[in-house]
């Protein structure tokens, strides 16, 4: 038996009632343990065999405890590896670690459920896993060909496949769980490295497509009580969720220059943001800003379920589905937002900072200086909301030259606006831009492209004209198509 100074064998008594109704204390019929690990912290649990069964022989008991003190002095001398200790660690046990550090990071919790239910069925798949040994490369190259086989649909009964992006979500997450394990010293390196992902583009299986200008107006008359919704949606780009968390005291309406000021808890990137308002949807936030909400209120109270949304576009006669797989959900009208933007011949720079995507490259990084854009003016060069005048929403004409600083590498200081697109019917009207006399620009009425090297084109259904980019130093034209 172990020394009673380092370590303590017993059995603990509970109360138990005979039938005579006399109240006794009895000793159980497992024996535990009560001792100090390597650290010096006090442990007490029941002691198991390697199956998990509790131990009532006493023998077993003893030599059980004097294995746990002889392991904790190793451990303490450094003569253990912790990596190789880990190797016979239940999977489950490290999964529930795992889990429990991501909602210790306060991680949203549709996050926590989707890297939960990615988990178990990757591990329900192929190799039965029951250590944290049988976690390699291999091993997940037959969790992913398991997964990419056929088979049944839940919704149609149908032999399917699970396409590409559903598979790289399926190695995110094991990706994510094995840098938590390297990470925690549980194993060496990462198998999921070695692992390659899939081509997304090869199998697109879902793309959604932008509305015009005329089917948004058509969504807003059949929109009903859900108008405020789609109008924020549509002029802000805001996602569904980040909708429904913003209340009236996240929005200055006040002033000349209104904007929406983003909480980091309710964004998805979870950081501050700030966002400019559009002036007519300004204008009708003031309208229906209730006389006595409190600044805590919701802005919407409700938001419309994904079924509410396909029946008011089937009011408003949008095809949800076309016969070329372009779809349109909830989620389209932030791609409606950016794609407006564009066509209103907002700089790409900006809209990725509009969108509030995180910007890529180095060029985005470090050579773009966005203080000196004007983002209100940007968001203002959409079109208005229908039903706000305006008089009301006191609209000024979108400036066409916009006054760039010089950096050192080009004299010129004025950058012609394009004219923006029509690409597609009853779509945003292009705001009339006037020509900068300092860029000399040439019409052409054949409708082809004038994609030279330096030049842009820009094509309406009656011309286009070529304007210079003024980062580059363009060759000379061909054929007239841009004087210099």
């Amino acid at each position: 038996m172990p020394r009673r100074s380092i370590a303590t064998l017993y059995r603990p008594s509970k109360s138990v009632v005979r039938s005579s109704g006399e109240r006794v204390r009895v000793k159980t019929a497992f024996y535990w343990a009560r001792y100090r690990d390597g650290n010096g912290r006090p442990r007490q649990h029941v002691l198991k065999l390697p199956n998990g069964e509790r131990i009532t022989d006493r023998s077993a008991a003893e030599k059980t405890l004097n294995d746990l003190l002889r392991y904790h002095e190793r451990k303490s001398a450094g003569l253990i590896d912790r990596e190789v200790e880990s190797a016979s660690s239940p999977l489950r046990y490290e999964l529930a670690g795992f889990i429990r550090s991501l909602r210790g990071r306060r991680l949203s919790w549709k996050h926590v459920r989707g890297r939960l239910s990615f988990l178990k069925a990757a591990f329900g798949k192929g190799l039965e896993f029951q250590t944290l040994s049988q976690f390699s490369t291999e091993a997940v190259e037959g969790i992913l060909c398991k997964l990419a086989e056929v088979h049944e649909s839940k919704n149609s009964k149908k032999p399917v496949t699970r396409s590409p992006r559903t598979l790289n979500m399926y190695r995110a997450s094991l990706y994510q769980f094995g840098e938590w394990l390297v990470k925690h010293r549980r194993i060496g390196a990462n198998p999921v490295r070695a692992v390659d992902p899939m081509n997304e583009s090869a199998d697109v299986r879902k793309q959604r497509r932008s509305l015009t200008f005329a089917e948004a107006t058509r969504l807003l008359e059949n929109a009903g009580e859900h108008r405020l919704f789609y109008c924020i949606a549509l002029w802000t780009g805001l996602r569904c969720g980040e909708i429904g968390a913003l209340t009236w005291a996240d929005i200055e309406l006040g002033g000349e220059r209104p904007c929406i000021r983003l909480r980091a808890a309710m964004t998805k990137s979870k950081r501050p943001d700030e966002l400019p308002l559009h002036r007519s949807l300004a204008v009708l936030l003031r309208k229906s800003k209730p006389r006595k909400s409190k600044p805590s209120d919701p802005i919407v109270a409700r938001i419309p379920l994904r079924l509410v949304f396909l029946t008011a576009c089937k009011r408003a006669g949008i095809g949800v589905k076309s016969d070329t797989g372009l779809t349109v959900d909830r989620h389209a009208l932030r791609t409606t937002f950016v794609t407006w933007l564009a066509l209103h011949g907002v700089d790409p720079r900006l809209q990725v900072k509009l969108a509030r995507h995180s910007p890529r490259g180095l060029t985005f990084q470090r050579y773009t200086d966005m203080r000196l854009f004007d983002e209100w003016e940007a968001i203002n060069r959409l079109p208005s909301i229908p039903g706000v005048t305006k008089a009301d929403a006191e609209t000024v004409e979108a400036p066409a030259v916009v006054e760039l600083r010089a950096t050192g590498t080009d004299d010129r200081g004025a950058v012609a606006l394009p004219v923006a697109l029509a690409s597609v019917p009853n779509g945003p009207k292009p705001s009339r831009t006037v020509r900068n006399p300092n860029v000399v620009t040439v019409p052409c009425h054949k409708q082809k492209s004038l994609q030279n090297k330096g030049k842009t084109a820009f094509l309406s259904d009656e011309r286009h004209w070529a304007i210079q980019d003024s980062n580059l130093f363009p060759p000379a034209c061909k054929a007239g198509a841009l004087t210099n």
